[in-house]
């Protein structure tokens, strides 16, 4: 079975030119994947319903959304303002996925300086997060982001126990980074992982604690890509490639972006 190979649009969309999503009609025909994986921004909610239905009327295809990564942070403030917050903008992020077509929903659980802190309180929300969802007839899914205090694997371990019909995104840069990826793909969460983020980082760079910059390419850094996708589990769910080709002025380096996204397609391939 082919698995379905996809770029997120904030691998090419950022800060450095604007957030642009007026891009997406042109460069969506020249990138050689299955679909795009829709990153939300939370410099959009000012006017997030018009940039959504803009987008929405592109007739592009969004299998995947990854929903604001602001959401985990608010939560892992854990004070009743950011809850709420939380809980808002989670809701706004699951309208964009139904109005975009989003089959799945990357979530993140935790973040920012607390990081998982607090994740055993937020476990008490999945019920409400995951009907939210089913709802919509988007899956969510909950990725193994830094954890500082207790590891993501042990974080999906929590999240499983309070709610077993969780479901899991694999990020291969952050399982590097904790040295899990053993833990991940061998320890009986593996058939839970519904989605894989293909990206890499150089061990020992970052800009603190936990942001693993600069985000690098499959075969470049630390990561053994080929040698990793090589002994994974049998795996027949999608793939996002997230590694960024926009400089510091914005220039987009669609060639880049190709060649990448060509070796997820002959890795994966030879599984």
């Amino acid at each position: 079975m082919k698995n379905p190979i996809y770029a997120s649009t904030g691998a090419f969309l950022g800060k450095s030119n604007g957030y642009n999503y007026r891009l997406l009609p042109e460069l969506a025909p020249k990138i050689h994947c299955d679909g795009l994986e829709f990153m939300v921004y939370s410099a959009w909610y000012d006017n997030f319903e018009e940039i959504i239905n803009e987008v929405a009327g592109y007739g592009l295809n969004f299998p995947v959304i990854h929903f604001d990564k602001c959401i985990g942070i608010w939560l892992a403030e854990h004070t009743a303002e950011s809850i709420a917050e939380a809980k808002a903008k989670f809701s706004l992020n699951v309208w964009a996925a139904k109005r975009l077509g989003a089959k799945k929903a990357v979530f993140h659980l935790w973040g920012g300086k607390n990081s998982d802190l607090f994740v055993h309180r937020c476990l008490g929300f999945l019920p409400e997060f995951y009907r939210e969802c089913d709802e919509a007839g988007v899956e969510l899914l909950i990725e193994n982001i830094p954890s500082r205090f207790n590891g993501p694997y042990n974080n999906w371990c929590r999240v499983h126990d309070a709610y077993p019909d969780a479901r899991f995104i694999y990020d291969t840069r952050f399982g590097e980074f904790h040295a899990e990826h053993d833990l991940i793909m061998f320890r009986g969460h593996w058939q839970r992982v519904h989605h894989i983020h293909v990206s890499s980082f150089e061990r020992g760079k970052m800009e603190f604690w936990g942001l693993l910059r600069p985000i690098l390419h499959p075969g470049e850094g630390s990561l053994d890509f080929e040698g990793l996708v090589a002994r994974m589990p049998e795996y027949k769910h999608s793939i996002t490639l997230e590694s960024p080709v926009h400089d510091k002025d914005g220039k987009i380096d669609l060639d880049k972006l190709n060649a990448s996204l060509d070796v997820l397609y002959r890795t994966f391939g030879k599984k």
